[in-house]
C-alpha cells in the first residue's frame, strides 16, 4: 500500500512521459491527463471551516453535519470520481 503522501504509480508514468514529451502538443495533452488524474487522486478538503459552520463539495462524501473539531473522520472521507465535461 503507498503512503499518501505518495503519488500513484499513473501519476508517476504521467509525470515521466511529461518529462519526455518530445514536443509542446504531446506536454499540453500530458498536463491536462495529469491535472484530470489529481482531481481525484489529491485529498480534499473542505472549502472552509468555522467553530459552527462549514462547508465540502458535493462529491465529498463522509463529513458530518455537525463538528466538534478540525475535519472529524477525515480518515473514512471519499471523493467521488469527477468527470471532465466534453467542450462541445
Amino acid at each position: 500500500m503507498r503512503s499518501p503522501r505518495s503519488p500513484s504509480a499513473r501519476i508517476l508514468q504521467l509525470l515521466l512521459q511529461l518529462e519526455r514529451a518530445p514536443e509542446w502538443p504531446t506536454a499540453k495533452g500530458l498536463a491536462v491527463a495529469i491535472d484530470r488524474e489529481c482531481r481525484d487522486e489529491l485529498p480534499v478538503l473542505p472549502l472552509w471551516q468555522l467553530e459552527d459552520h462549514y462547508a465540502w463539495r458535493t462529491r465529498l462524501k463522509g463529513p458530518a453535519e455537525v463538528a466538534d473539531d478540525l475535519y472529524p473522520g477525515i480518515d473514512s472521507w471519499e471523493i467521488a470520481p469527477w468527470f471532465a465535461r466534453d467542450p462541445w
